[in-house]
């Protein structure tokens, strides 16, 4: 499947990042090696966490989402790894994930609509 760059955007390095476009970093991330993902669980991430009052200092798997919705409201952290990227010449853009679904759509709500007139029409006769 092509990919289609009507969907794409990208953001201001000092611009804090919403839900999805964190996941995206992530899975950018990951993509580009600077993150590894856990080899027993396909959907987490292996990430550094410092000691906390139950955990001592070290490597943890967790969820992409998971940290996606820490890393959301952590702005000095997105611009860190933001800027890797770009240090490294790797452009971040975003993917307008719901635009891209609603363009998806329109076909299926036109035939919804062309099936509610058609049964009106049905009634009336």
């Amino acid at each position: 499947m092509s990919e289609n760059n009507d969907y794409l955007y990208t953001k201001d390095m000092d611009e804090p990042l919403i839900y999805i476009e964190c996941v995206q970093l992530l899975e950018k991330l990951v993509e580009n090696g600077y993150i590894q993902k856990d080899p027993n669980n396909a959907d987490n991430i292996l990430v550094y966490r410092q000691a906390g009052v139950e955990n001592p200092e070290g490597w943890y798997t967790e969820n992409l989402m998971s940290s996606a919705s820490d890393l959301m409201r952590d702005e000095k952290g997105q611009k860190f790894l933001r800027e890797t990227l770009a240090k490294d010449g790797i452009e971040m853009q975003f993917k307008d994930v719901m635009g891209a679904a609603r363009d998806f759509l329109k076909p299926f709500e036109e035939i919804q609509k062309e099936a509610k007139k058609a049964k009106r029409d049905d009634m009336e006769r």
